[in-house]
């Protein structure tokens, strides 16, 4: 399955310990911009969404806003290998959150079998 935007924006949120406000704000330091730069990038990658429609997701942003912070992270991720790991822990996380989760039904008779008989119990 693929993530969704708010499962992307989840993932960056506790990959860098910051606040979920940051994913929407438009405050442009570094700690906030960054992290938010990379959800963006995951996903354009990852959710099958168009760039306005990643831009309203991020507090109404324009979609060159978008494509901006794509092409900053794609190209700084050929260069630093920080940038490619945050990338793929982001995308990783994001997939985890989106995976259906699986339940196993309880067994009806014990796992281990006494190997007594009934009478002798």
């Amino acid at each position: 399955m693929r993530p969704t935007a708010q499962q992307v924006k989840d993932a960056a949120v506790d990959h860098f310990g910051i606040p979920k406000e940051a994913m929407t704000s438009h405050d442009r330091r570094r700690a906030w911009a960054y992290p938010r730069q990379i959800a963006m990038t995951v996903c354009r990658d990852e959710c099958d969404l168009s760039l306005p429609q990643i831009g309203l997701r991020f507090g109404g942003r324009d979609h060159t806003t978008i494509r901006y912070a794509v092409d900053q992270i794609k190209g700084r991720s050929e260069t630093y290998s920080e940038v490619s790991h945050d990338l793929d822990v982001v995308r990783a996380l994001a997939k985890n959150m989106a995976r259906p989760v699986e339940f196993h039904s309880i067994h009806a008779e014990p796992i281990f079998k006494s190997t007594r008989s009934k009478k002798e119990i």
